[in-house]
């Protein structure tokens, strides 16, 4: 595994999306794909930019880091296809679920778990995906256990995203099943929605863990507490 992670030969990954490969250029090898994800970077230092100051937990800093390196590491994966950049990817990732998981749920015997199957997963490359995939909603499901019993108030706003999650999951499933099938390929959707269902998980983390903020009238629109005007926060939807 670790010998492949410097070999960024094109094409080497055994995984190749549904997108046509050097449709634009020669350079750049699924080209849709390539420029959707930087949407994760963009994100995540837009968060830096607006959120910083009321980021109060060591983890979210981890999270928003992570969350650039997918952008990266997903361009480098899909404008190569190589193994390199597949598990520069899918590592990224694995550090994206497991820092949310810490962050949000603060149950470090099930992270070490989830740690532990996720790194044994790039063993097997081909197959990580779908671990990756599954995992994630394991997570997921555990999170909105938690945040059902614990702040109830953001409930909703942890539903909405969810719902953009199901709907990317849904286009990359799409393409996964019927990929000859469709009229063009769908995988940059998954990119599109994820990022900002991914952008939105990190705000509400910032919320749960900063008293400062709160929900006006009991929906979906959070401001600080003191008042203050141009608050990031009333922006967040």
């Amino acid at each position: 595994m670790f010998s492949n992670i410097l070999n960024l030969e094109y094409e080497s990954s055994t995984i190749d999306w549904c997108e046509t490969n050097y449709y634009f250029n020669n350079v750049i090898c699924e080209f849709n794909n390539s420029w959707s994800s930087l949407l994760y970077s963009l994100f995540a230092i837009y968060t830096i930019v607006y959120y910083s100051k009321f980021i109060n937990n060591f983890f979210i800093y981890l999270i928003i880091c992570s969350s650039i390196m997918v952008g990266i590491t997903s361009f480098i994966f899909h404008s190569t296809l190589s193994i390199g950049g597949q598990i520069m990817d899918e590592s990224s990732i694995i550090m994206f679920i497991i820092t949310s998981d810490l962050t949000l749920n603060n149950n470090y015997y099930n992270s070490i778990i989830f740690s532990i199957l996720l790194l044994l997963s790039l063993y097997i490359p081909h197959y990580c995906r779908f671990i990756l995939l599954g995992c994630g909603f394991f997570i997921i499901y555990n999170t909105h256990q938690n945040i059902k019993n614990k702040y109830k108030s953001v409930v909703p706003y942890f539903i909405n995203n969810l719902y953009l999650l199901i709907i990317g999951v849904f286009f990359w499933i799409l393409e996964m099943l019927i990929c000859d099938s469709l009229v063009f390929a769908t995988h940059f959707i998954f990119h599109i929605m994820t990022s900002i269902a991914l952008h939105n998980l990190i705000i509400l983390t910032i919320i749960i863990n900063n008293n400062q903020v709160a929900l006006d009238n009991d929906i979906l629109f959070f401001t600080l507490k003191e008042k203050k005007p141009n608050s990031p926060f009333n922006k967040i939807l």
